[in-house]
């Protein structure tokens, strides 16, 4: 190997180095994510459960799933897309300098990890838990706020004004739960 050859794929391993360290450090910040929302609904439900007066709390839940919803969502496809991009990009071009003919992957763990039998039992247990803990509870949420606010509602406790704003504001978090339940669906990789 010559030495411009020898520089290319010093180069090319460089990359992967970094892709992966990128790759890692968005995988980290992604299951941090899990954590934030299991906090945010715990926190929520145990504060409308303990102010009875602040229901209205319960609201907040949504906007809050839909915002780190979509922060898991895209660091998600940013890790499968570095994954994507070593296999059919960064390995067939360092195999060209190693002047390397083989079907093989010279990156074998971007093929091995995806390509495993228990991935589409596990992707699809993951689709579920992201759309319950990122959409489901935050519809969860908006249902438990009206039922407990039922009882307001009948007798008129709540201002029209107000009732109407609380219904407009669910229905903007129902558009945007439904917007990342598509998201999750979309990037969610079930047809692998």
């Amino acid at each position: 190997m010559n030495s411009n050859s020898e520089k290319k794929l010093d180069f090319f391993l460089k990359e992967y180095e970094r892709l992966k360290n990128e790759q890692s450090k968005r995988i980290e910040f992604r299951d941090q994510m899990t954590f934030v929302m299991l906090g945010a609904i715990g926190g929520v439900f145990s504060f409308a459960v303990e102010h009875p007066d602040y229901n209205i709390a319960l609201l907040i839940l949504p906007f809050v799933c839909f915002v780190i919803g979509w922060n898991y969502v895209t660091n998600d496809e940013k890790v499968t897309s570095i994954g994507r991009y070593i296999k059919n990009d960064l390995s067939p071009r360092a195999k060209t300098v190693l002047e390397d003919t083989s079907d093989t992957n010279l990156f074998g763990w971007e093929l091995d990890s995806p390509g495993d039998l228990g991935r589409r039992h596990r992707k699809i247990l993951q689709f579920i838990v992201d759309i319950s803990m990122f959409c489901l509870s935050g519809i969860i949420s908006i249902g438990l706020y009206f039922w407990l606010s039922y009882d307001k509602i009948i007798c008129g406790c709540i201002p029209p004004v107000k009732l109407i704003s609380m219904i407009f504001i669910a229905l903007i978090e129902v558009v945007f739960l439904s917007v990342l339940a598509n998201e999750i669906h979309t990037y969610s990789d079930l047809k692998k």
